[in-house]
């Protein structure tokens, strides 16, 4: 018989996709001086496998709205893997951005 894929398995590929694909350009519907909120982390692979590099971006991203640099900094990761991890969590509708200026 046919094997069925494990549950979000498409959607674990789209985050990892968007997240090697975004090369530190944020997508053109936000700026990284936008406002950016975590309201879901992302599934288990994700966080799992990207957990010593990404868990404390995103428990930052999901305490309260801030922008991709101040988030960079507090966190001391890379502006641009900082931008990569907000793209794949974005492509999944994971964020809530509010425009600023």
């Amino acid at each position: 018989g046919v094997k069925q894929s494990p549950k979000g398995n498409l959607k674990d590929l789209l985050w990892f996709a968007v997240l090697v694909a975004s090369r530190g350009k944020p997508f053109q519907s936000y700026s990284i001086s936008d406002k950016v909120f975590l309201q879901q982390m992302p599934g288990s692979l994700q966080v799992d496998y990207f957990s010593q590099e990404y868990k404390a971006l995103a428990d930052l991203l999901a305490t309260k709205p801030i922008s991709l640099t101040d988030a960079s900094a507090i966190t001391q990761r890379s502006l641009f893997d900082t931008i990569n991890f907000c793209n794949a969590c974005t492509a999944l509708k994971l964020t809530e951005i509010s425009k600023q200026g």
